[in-house]
């Protein structure tokens, strides 16, 4: 087998000019990173549970896989703090009254801590756009759930949370995006 020389930022260094040593060196090093990670990565509990929530799998304290979920991904809007904060309540369209909250961030906290008791996580971004009622900021939803979760059941506690009496814009990436229209809310109940 010959080797060739290469110049790479004017450094020589010998590379193999075979496919099968190419192929041999990079399988040494996925086994040499997956070796490492066993040894030092997994052990940790805390990247464990972490690695869990995002794969929907859940282990045993000897290492067992007791289950494993399919996980989803739903996306949508609601108002920040900057939603409507230039503009008089009373200019504001009355079906859209929800999406004033003012400079108060409870509301925004109150929802985090709603969403981290039904999904198995979640990331927001202020995000400014238009859709059907015009250009506005506010902040864009990504959330992951599991096969047990019922879309119909989380636009209805959105709606209620939230205040909207309209229909609420979700995407769930690669599927069609939905406008699911509020029927009923089991928040309404309590």
């Amino acid at each position: 087998m010959s080797d060739k020389t290469t110049t790479v930022v004017s450094k020589n260094v010998l590379m193999p000019n075979n496919w099968p040593a190419a192929v041999a060196v990079s399988v040494t090093a996925v086994c040499f990173t997956l070796l490492a990670a066993i040894v030092f990565v997994f052990p940790n509990p805390n990247v464990l549970v972490s690695v869990e929530k995002f794969l929907g799998a859940r282990y045993s304290s000897s290492g067992e896989l007791e289950s494993h979920e399919t996980m989803h991904q739903i996306q949508f809007w609601t108002p920040s703090n900057d939603t409507y904060a230039d503009v008089p309540f009373t200019e504001i369209p009355k079906q859209r009254h929800w999406q004033k909250i003012g400079s108060d961030s409870s509301r925004v906290d109150e929802f985090e801590e709603w969403l981290e008791q039904h999904s198995n996580g979640w990331r927001r971004f202020p995000v400014h756009g238009s859709g059907r009622t015009g250009p506005k900021d506010g902040y864009w939803w990504t959330v992951t759930t599991t096969d047990d979760f019922v879309l119909r059941e989380f636009i209805d506690d959105l709606s209620t949370f939230w205040g909207n009496k309209s229909s609420i814009y979700v995407e769930q990436p690669l599927t069609t995006p939905v406008y699911m229209p509020r029927v009923t809310s089991s928040l309404e109940n309590e």
